[in-house]
Parts: structure tokens; sequence; C-alpha cells
């Protein structure tokens, strides 16, 4: 894959995870990766402009998981392929940037 994770997917799995336990579920899936997302600073930089209130966007994913099944994982909660895929495609995009700005 290549170049580690940045300090804002960390933020963002860990949050994602977080959330995983709040609602006791049994991997993050991209519903929690999501909720996870309208908690950092640069989505809302993105969204006002848009007329996006991303406080209605969390209470509507928060609604959704209320509805999920509860279950209890312990040890490590493991992503959903989904969300693996999406994560594994953000780090070979950052490793494709990085070798660009090197080369530049």
């Amino acid at each position: 894959m290549g170049s580690p994770p940045t300090g804002g997917s960390h933020r963002c799995s860990d949050c994602g995870r977080e959330h995983v336990d709040r609602f006791r579920h049994d991997s993050v899936g991209t519903e929690h990766v999501l909720l996870a997302i309208t908690q950092i600073e640069i989505p809302v930089a993105v969204a006002k402009p848009l007329g996006v209130s991303l406080a209605y966007v969390r209470i509507d994913i928060e609604r959704v998981l209320g509805l999920l099944p509860k279950t209890l994982t312990c040890g490590e909660v493991p992503f959903t392929p989904p969300v693996s895929s999406v994560f594994a495609g953000a780090l070979d995009e950052v490793a494709t940037m990085t070798r660009f700005w090197e080369w530049a």
C-alpha cells in the first residue's frame, strides 16, 4: 500500500471505532466512518458552502445506527470490506501524491 496513515485518517478510524463501541456493533462500517468524518473540522468547511448541516447528517446517521442490531466484540474491531477498500485506496492516493511532490 505504501505510505503510513496520516493523523487525520488515524483520528477518523479511531473515532469510527469509538462509534462502534458506543452502538455495540461488531465492525467499523461506512456509516461509522461517515459519522466520524462529520466530527472532523475539514468537512465543515466543505459542507457549509453547499448548505449541508453536518449536525443534521450526524443525527440521521445516529438514528439509523440505533436501529441496527447490537453486538459485543472483544479485541480489535475489524473494518468491513467496503471500509477497508476505501482506506486502501486512500493510502494508495497518498503514496501517489507523495511521490509526485518528491519528484516536483
